[in-house]
This record gives C-alpha cells, structure tokens and sequence, in this order.
C-alpha cells in the first residue's frame, strides 16, 4: 500500500578524481504554510555535501559539480508516488561539513532547472534523403 510522505532522500556519490564527494539532499514539507496534500505547499531542500561547496563567486571557489545539479533537478521534478505532487521547493539550504548552514537560492542547486537530456539517450535520426 503507496502512504503519502512529504519527506524524502536522495543519496549522491561522485567516485571520479581523488576526492570522493558524497552528498545527501533532503526535502522537507514547511509544517507552518499549507497542508502537505495541497499542490501549493512549500518545502525546503537541505544539501549536506562531503566537501564544502559554495554557491559564491571568486577566487578559489568551488560550486555544486554540474553532475550534481542534474540530478537534483531530475529528482525534485518527479512527482511524490501515489499523489502525482511535484513538491514546491521553495527554500535550499546548503550545510558545511561543519555544520554551518547557508541559505541559497533553489535554482542554485539546480532546483527549477529543465533536465537535459543524457548521454544515454537515443540521438534524433536524420531524415532520409
């Protein structure tokens, strides 16, 4: 039986280079705006990378790998199972691994961003000659 909640996971692993990055996201309902059943319900993204990432411009910063942002963008799209609700991410917060918070705008962690399409989709055929 399909049971409705708000709150979900997604686990992000990057084994290329010498410094693995592992990275949890988390999606929460916002308890004091409407009720989750409503399409219209707001809900906050938490990133809790392994490394520290930056969503700031300048020397020496390091931003959220493209790799990454796709698939949040392809996750926070797919509606909740059993509800047919894409949540309405409205607020993202990025955590250190000290445990610092920064608040950042969704788009920044590809929230809002249209998926591409994948290196493993089909290429669109050409038309006879």
């Amino acid at each position: 039986m399909i049971h409705f909640c708000p709150a979900r996971g997604l686990l992000w692993v990057d084994l290329n280079g010498s410094h693995h990055l592992v990275v949890f996201a988390a999606i929460d309902w916002i308890k004091e705006n409407r009720p989750a059943s409503d399409p219209g319900a707001e809900y906050t993204l938490w990133l809790f990378p392994s490394q520290p990432l930056t969503t700031a411009s300048g020397p020496g910063a390091q931003h959220p790998p493209a790799a990454l942002t796709k698939a949040i963008a392809r996750w926070t799209a797919e509606p909740l199972p059993g509800r047919g609700i894409v949540q309405n991410i409205t607020h993202a917060i990025l955590v250190d691994p000290d445990g610092t918070p920064h608040e950042v705008p969704p788009s920044a962690l590809g929230v809002g961003t249209p998926a591409s399409p994948t290196d493993t989709e089909a290429a669109p055929l050409k038309p006879r000659e």
